[in-house]
């Protein structure tokens, strides 16, 4: 039953990660239309993200803003107006590697102080955000040990024998292999977190969990929490009572039990899982 338990838990700590994703607030690009020259931006988008480009001290009814094949925006009829701020919001697809906006001189009505304004080329890389998830395995040095008893005579009954622990026999820390899978945002790489399973002996499986930092792409070094089991005496059985079986201790049955856990891993498979969640949003600002 405790099996099954700890089973039906790792799969939801795969799941949620790779089902869940923050909001995060919109991001802005700002452009001095009057000061500024040609300038070139780097973004972290994820796909369908909005985005806006926000030009200030600009004048509408002179230019027109443009993103990549985006027909120019028509002019605005009036008598002199105002240097304005201009926004042009952009919703993002994962099939694009960046965009590029023109700000054109259309030759219609002019603003005060808009002879002072030039065409621009707004140039924006982006750069592919999402959540990623990468499987690894590795070795494990954990909290969890066995404890160490032994028979010797009972002092009082003749014929039987008394356990007794033997605390500096027992193992400081013990070692293993795992399989470890580490989910972490394209925003921060290094970062992760961390869940697996190891198998050091048969009816013997540990799970663990904790946070990593990632190595490049391939080497993960994770410190956290392993939930496993170690041996007992049998139930009935104490140190205090005499025993007259000479294999009592042969085959100790196994309690569940927590601990630390300090893993190196090395990653054999990465699995991108993009988030398609749309933002609404329009590709032009009005």
């Amino acid at each position: 039953m405790l099996a099954r338990r700890l089973h039906a838990l790792l799969i939801i700590l795969i799941a949620c990660p790779l089902s869940t994703t923050a909001v995060l607030a919109q991001q802005t690009i700002t452009f001095d239309h009057a000061r500024d020259s040609d300038r070139t931006y780097t973004l972290n988008l994820k796909d369908r993200e909005q985005f806006t480009i926000q030009i200030e001290n600009t004048c509408e009814s002179m230019f027109t803003y443009e993103i990549r094949s985006l027909e120019p925006e028509p002019p605005v009829a009036g008598l002199m107006p105002l240097l304005t701020t201009k926004e042009l919001s952009v919703t993002h697809d994962d099939i694009y590697g960046g965009y590029v906006v023109l700000l054109t001189r259309n030759g219609e009505t002019e603003c005060e102080g808009g002879k002072a304004l030039q065409d621009r080329v707004l140039t924006i890389y982006v750069r592919s955000s999402s959540w990623a998830l990468a499987f690894g395995g590795g070795f494990t040095v954990r909290s969890l040990t066995d404890p160490a008893y032994a028979l010797q005579p009972h002092p009082s009954v003749t014929d039987a024998r008394r356990i007794i622990a033997e605390p500096d026999k027992r193992d400081d820390f013990s070692l293993g292999v795992a399989t470890l899978a580490h989910v972490y945002h394209t925003r921060r790489p290094w970062l992760a977190v961390t869940f697996g399973l190891g198998i050091q002996e048969p009816a013997k499986t540990e799970y663990y969990l904790g946070p990593s930092i990632r190595l490049g792409d391939k080497m993960t070094v994770s410190l956290g929490v392993v939930l496993g089991a170690e041996s007992r005496l049998p139930a009935g059985v104490n140190m205090s009572q005499p025993v007259f079986d000479d294999n009592i201790l042969s085959d100790l049955p196994r309690k569940s039990s927590c601990g630390w856990f300090l893993a190196l891993s090395y990653s054999f498979l990465q699995a991108v899982d993009q988030l398609k969640k749309p933002f609404a949003g329009s590709n032009t600002g009005g």
